[in-house]
Formats: C-alpha cells, structure tokens, sequence
C-alpha cells in the first residue's frame, strides 16, 4: 500500500531519531537556524540504512497491520464535484450525522446543518475495499469538529462564500447556486429565518477564518464536541459495515447550479 510505503519509511526513520534526540535531559538554547529542502525518492534503488530499517522495523509492521484494517466496502468510487460531489456528500453526511449522535450523547442541541470545503479532503476515495489508510490519506490533518451558533441573518456571508466556489460540501441544507449567487435556502426543509439561532458543524480550521472564512470568527458560540473529522468518518464507515452495508453514496442536488 502506497501510504506506509517507501517514503513513509523514511519520515518514519526521521521522526524516530528526532525522537531519541528528545530524550536528552540537556537543555539547549537554539542560537541560529538553517533551513534546507531535502526531496525523498519512492525509487526501488533509493539504498536502505540497515541499522535505521532494524530500529523502525517493528513499527512499520505493525502500522502496515492498522493502516489495511479495512473499514467499508464501496459500490463506487467517491471523487470531488462542483456543485456536488460524491465524496463532498459523504463527508458532510459522515459529520453532520456523526456530530448528533455526539451532542446527543452530551445533552447538547444538535447542528442544524454542516458545512465544509473541497480543499480539506485529500484524495478520493476508491472502488471496492476501503480501508484506514485511505482515510488517512483523505484527512491527514488533526481538525476538530466545532458546533457554531450563527443568526440567520448573519450567514450571507457563507451564502456568499458557496455561491463564489461552485459549491462546497453540505449536509442538511439545500440552495440553488445562479450566477455564482446562492438562491431558495432551505435547511432541514424550512426555508432560513433571519432571527433565528442556527447551530453549524464545520471544522476548527474554517471556524477560525481559515480558507478565507474570517466572516466565522465572529459566531455567537464556538464549542468543540471532542472529535476529529477523520474519526467521525472512521466511525461512520465502521458502523455501515458493522450493519452490513455497503458505501452507496447518490446525489440527490442538495446544492443545484441554474
């Protein structure tokens, strides 16, 4: 498998050394730094440290064992879209409904709706067997679910936001995109209410103005649940196959380009 292959050897053998470096009780005082870009080969003939490959050995193996722990089978591979995507509504599904059953089980309101963006996932998602590794590769990032409280009428912004990119991920909220202006928002079916209180599921990195969303530092609330998106996916996978079932995402035109 490509993931815990030969590069990732080598970062592995890096981060070992840094490591044992560490564990030096000595303290030391950092008086310049240098920086220099070194470029790793995946090439076969790239020569192996036999001294470093006995020291990470052990580690690889077993990485290798959790990394191809297969999580779901999928009827179909997942990519990005505009304004929809296969893999956008999988993940947005994966965190709106894993994010109820979070908040659920810590007796707080659910989201009302979730949102994310295309750049945040990774890679797609293949046919057939789906397995941890790829969702590492999916979201190698450590983001956090977050639960927003935004007025409605506060949300043009994000309205905005969407209309510019075509479309991004989104569960439980339907529009219409024209001429890059997003048009008839229904969430959970209900047309928006300008005065009321809408709870969001996004991720920490874009409710703290990541990705050109500075407009979401200014929420009512920001509250983390104490959940990552690579777990909410992680479990959602685990549980389709737990049931039986198969990865079988559909579009069904939650966002719609006139």
């Amino acid at each position: 498998m490509k993931f815990i292959e030969k590069s990732l050897i080598k970062q592995i053998s890096l981060f070992i050394i840094l490591l044992l470096f560490a564990s030096c009780h000595t303290q030391y005082a950092i008086e310049k730094m240098e920086t220099q870009q070194y470029t790793f080969s995946d090439s076969a003939k790239s020569p192996v440290d036999s001294t470093i490959w006995k020291m990470i050995n052990p580690y690889h193996n077993e990485l290798s064992a959790k990394m191809s722990e297969l999580l779901v089978v999928s009827d179909q591979a997942l990519i990005k879209d505009y304004p929809e995507g296969l893999l956008g509504d999988f993940a947005a599904d994966a965190i709106q409904h894993q994010a109820i059953k979070k908040c659920e089980a810590n007796n707080l309101s659910k989201p009302d709706f979730t949102f994310l963006n295309n750049g945040s996932l990774r890679v797609p998602l293949p046919k057939g067997e789906i397995n941890l590794g790829n969702i590492f590769e999916l979201m190698p990032f450590e983001n956090a679910i977050v639960i927003l409280e935004i007025k409605g009428k506060d949300l043009d912004p994000l309205f905005k936001y969407i209309g510019e990119k075509n479309g991004i991920p989104v569960s439980g909220i339907r529009m219409n995109i024209k001429n890059k202006t997003v048009e008839s928002v229904l969430i959970n079916g209900i047309a928006l209410e300008a005065e009321k209180t809408y709870r969001v599921a996004t991720n920490d990195y874009l409710a703290n103005g990541g990705d050109n969303m500075s407009f979401l530092k200014s929420a009512i609330t920001n509250t983390a649940i104490n959940y990552t998106v690579r777990d909410a996916f992680i479990s959602e996978l685990k549980e389709m196959k737990a049931t039986g079932k198969t990865l079988n995402v559909k579009l069904d035109g939650r966002i719609t380009k006139l």
